[in-house]
């Protein structure tokens, strides 16, 4: 009897310790994330699916900073100080910060619209940008609306990227002879005040890939079909929302990009080798219900 004991014993700490050496992963992934929504939740999912898809052993540990930089950093810290081997930094000020907390852990960027500009150049750095053709957008609302005069924007004067948007704006409206008008926010809740007063002004609207418009891109949305205005957005969590229209990337398919760049990370590359840069596949969507308000088919 005893020696049935001590054989169920010794099985059961041999299952023990298989069990936990199964469950153990092979690596500790930080996911840092400026704010919660849509298109940052989709190259989230996108990056987590890819890895998973591959059969890559990680343990996620992610974070939100819920639009607050300093609780960004304070994140930023706590996943360097759990010795993660790769963190996912999603979004421009998630990445500056990540940039400036390490130069060792290798650090994999999507949701970021100008690297260059962000000053994303350390060599612990790669990843995917989500920056698209301003241009063949413009030339989208054009077929669209061949008499469009007047068109309006919405961004956050605290984002670079849509610093960087707004600029490469400016330099194609006055190319096609079109009148930019802008309006720069500061905090969420002057979106709504600011959306009334640019409609008012515009045949169009055009709302681009910046955090505190996705915020709040549903009531952007809402206004601009109460006032029975064009809209035009950079991606299609935009157009998920209500606004008309797209030419732009799928950010799911985004986060799926960064992924297989973190599984070459992983697997010896080094970021300095591997080139950020964007994703070509641009698509266009349309919302339905939208379209039948402004009386328009596609």
């Amino acid at each position: 009897m005893k020696k049935i004991f001590l054989i169920l014993a010794l099985l059961g700490i041999l299952l023990f310790f298989f069990l936990n050496k199964k469950e153990r992963a092979d690596y500790r992934i930080g996911i840092s994330q400026i704010v919660d929504h849509p298109a940052l939740n989709a190259t989230r999912n996108g990056f987590k699916d890819e890895l998973k898809a591959n059969k890559i052993n990680a343990l996620f540990i992610e974070t939100n900073a819920n639009g607050d930089i300093s609780t960004l950093v304070l994140n930023t810290r706590k996943l360097i100080n759990q010795k993660v081997n790769l963190i996912y930094a999603i979004a421009t000020p998630t990445a500056q910060v990540s940039q400036n907390s390490t130069s060792e852990i290798p650090i994999v960027i999507s949701a970021v619209t100008d690297a260059k500009s962000a000053g994303l150049i350390n060599k612990n750095i790669t990843g995917v940008l989500d920056s698209v053709d301003i241009e063949k957008q413009i030339l989208l609302l054009k077929d669209v609306m061949p008499k469009i005069k007047r068109l309006g924007i919405i961004y956050s004067s605290a984002e670079q990227n849509s610093l960087i948007q707004v600029e490469n704006l400016r330099r194609i409206t006055e190319k096609y002879k079109i009148e930019l008008i802008e309006r720069s926010v500061s905090q969420i809740n002057e979106i709504a005040i600011a959306t009334e007063s640019i409609l008012k002004e515009v045949d169009a609207l055009y709302t681009p890939a910046d955090n505190l418009v996705a915020s709040t891109i549903n009531v952007i949305a809402d206004k601009a079909k109460e006032a029975k205005k064009i809209t035009i957005g950079a991606e299609k969590s935009h157009v998920d929302a209500g606004i008309l229209m797209t030419l732009g990337i799928d950010y799911y398919e985004l986060g799926k990009e960064a992924g297989k760049i973190a599984i070459r990370v992983m697997k010896g590359e080094k970021p300095e080798t591997i080139e950020i840069k964007g994703m070509d596949n641009l698509k266009f969507e349309y919302n339905k219900d939208t379209a039948k308000l402004l009386g328009l088919e596609f």
